[in-house]
């Protein structure tokens, strides 16, 4: 699975886009391909993905100014 893709509206199975509607935090995402979701575990997902790219971009900072 590709779990970066959720930070791009894209499913992690299938690679589709899901439409940009605004999800409440009970629902429960359905992609076309059967893949399913709770939107409190996707916001997760893509916020965990977030703040490992920052961390990844200040540690190559960090080290360039050693």
């Amino acid at each position: 699975m590709k779990w970066y893709n959720l930070k791009q509206n894209k499913c992690p199975k299938c690679d589709k886009p899901i439409a940009s509607y605004h999800f409440y935090p009970g629902e429960i995402v359905k992609y076309p391909c059967g893949f399913t979701i709770r939107v409190k575990k996707w916001s997760e997902i893509v916020n965990s993905q977030i703040t490992k790219d920052l961390e990844d971009k200040l540690n190559k900072e960090i080290e360039g100014d050693e």
